[in-house]
C-alpha cells in the first residue's frame, strides 16, 4: 500500500501549484502526470526536459519515465537512528546466541579443518564482543 497523498490529490496539487505546466503536459496522461507530481517542485521543470534513450518525456513509456525520473527523486529510505541500529544489533546477537546454543546440542564430530575455522571465528567474535562491551560501559550515562 502506498503512503502519502493519493493519486488524485497529487495531480490536483500539481495543477494548483503549476497550472501552466499542468496544461502544457496534461496530454501525458494520468500515470505520467502522477509520476511528475511526486517529484519535488523545484525539480519538475528539469525532469520534464529529461531524455531517456533519446526519447523526450511525451515519447517515453511509463516504465521509461520512471527510470528517467529516478535522478530527480529524493533518496528513498528512512533515517536510521543510533537507537534503531542498537536494536537491530541486539536482535542479531540474540539470534546468534540461540544458534550457538543449538549448535552445542547438535554439532557432531567435525573434521580438524572445520574445527580450526570455527575456533578462529568464535575467538574473533569473542574479541569483538568484549571490545564493544568495554566501549559501551565507558559511555554509559
Amino acid at each position: 500500500m502506498r503512503t502519502g497523498a493519493s493519486w488524485n490529490a497529487r495531480v490536483f496539487r500539481l495543477s494548483a501549484e503549476s497550472p501552466s505546466l499542468f496544461l502544457r503536459f496534461k496530454s501525458l496522461g494520468p500515470s505520467k502526470l502522477y509520476q511528475i507530481a511526486k517529484l519535488p517542485r523545484a525539480k519538475r521543470a528539469a525532469a520534464l526536459r529529461a531524455r531517456h534513450e533519446g526519447k523526450s518525456v511525451p515519447e517515453m513509456s511509463d516504465a521509461q519515465l520512471h527510470i528517467a525520473l529516478a535522478a530527480f527523486r529524493p533518496p528513498a529510505g528512512r533515517k536510521v537512528t543510533p537507537r534503531m541500529r542498537a536494536h537491530g544489533l541486539r536482535m542479531r546477537i540474540r539470534a546468534m546466541r540461540s544458534d550457538l546454543r543449538a549448535a552445542r546440542r547438535t554439532l557432531g564430530p567435525l573434521p580438524p579443518d572445520a574445527l580450526s575455522l570455527l575456533s578462529i571465528d568464535l575467538t574473533a567474535l569473542a574479541t569483538e564482543s568484549t571490545s564493544l562491551r568495554r566501549e559501551i560501559s565507558r559511555t554509559k550515562p
